[in-house]
């Protein structure tokens, strides 16, 4: 039996496939909503619903009086949801990944002891992995967790699987979260992982992820390129 689409799926769908069709590329202009409703035979309202739900996504750019336009290969961070990259971007029409770096057990000192609400010398687990949006290194980063807990979920492969995800599934789900952003330039390791110039900006991302029992799952520290990464939030 067929899965039956909504009217606000057939509607991305029918606009991804139309730059597919296309071959539009990163800045084209697509026609108007006019247009486009009458070419998907579909209505406007459902239609705008689409484009606005893909601008979220990052797939495309609404501009006052200009009109739509396929998005810049950006990855769209909204701040105020607590979703990983790789959660927000495996199933998108982006060739996203995760290249694991390191992992390696470490012993909680002061920073790590305060942040984990653990004692001193608590064994620490460090997943450092490199987020590549397009081909393109964006995202430097590092968790630290509990050992104990990693130990439930070491055998997945976090080169696709989301961290986030994986602790759900252990009964730990990530309900909130805090976290500080600055813009800085980059050390060696950043530059040289990243593939920074020397004036290239990133923004650094220090946080911690919460339980729903407001206890700290994961500390994490973010080198994120400026130039490929937008953040997006709502004010209210």
């Amino acid at each position: 039996m067929l899965k039956k689409v909504s009217p606000m799926k057939y509607a991305e769908e029918c606009i991804l496939y139309y730059i597919l069709k296309n071959n539009l590329k990163p800045g084209d202009k697509l026609p108007s909503e006019r247009d486009l409703a009458e070419n998907f035979e579909i209505n406007r309202t459902t239609l705008r619903s689409a484009i606005s739900r893909l601008a979220k996504q990052g797939k495309l750019v609404k501009r006052n009086r200009s009109g739509i336009f396929v998005s810049e290969n950006k990855l769209i961070r909204n701040v105020q949801n607590i979703e990983s990259p790789s959660q927000i971007y495996n199933d998108s029409q982006y060739k996203f990944f995760s290249k694991v770096i390191s992992l390696e057990t470490l012993m909680a000192n002061k920073i790590l002891s305060k942040k984990l609400e653990v004692p001193l010398g608590t064994n620490i687990t460090a997943l450092k992995r490199l987020r590549i949006l397009d081909g393109v290194p964006i995202i430097l980063e590092t968790s630290f967790i509990k050992s104990d807990i990693f130990e439930k979920i070491k055998d997945r492969n976090f080169e696709n699987d989301s961290l986030y995800s994986a602790l759900s599934d252990i009964g730990f789900p990530i309900i909130k979260g805090k976290e500080n952003i600055e813009v800085s330039l980059p050390q060696s390791q950043e530059k040289e992982i990243l593939r920074l110039n020397d004036d290239q900006l990133i923004f650094i991302i220090r946080g911690t992820a919460m339980d729903r029992e407001n206890k700290p799952l994961e500390y994490f520290n973010s080198f994120v390129r400026g130039d490929k990464v937008k953040f997006l939030t709502c004010l209210k």
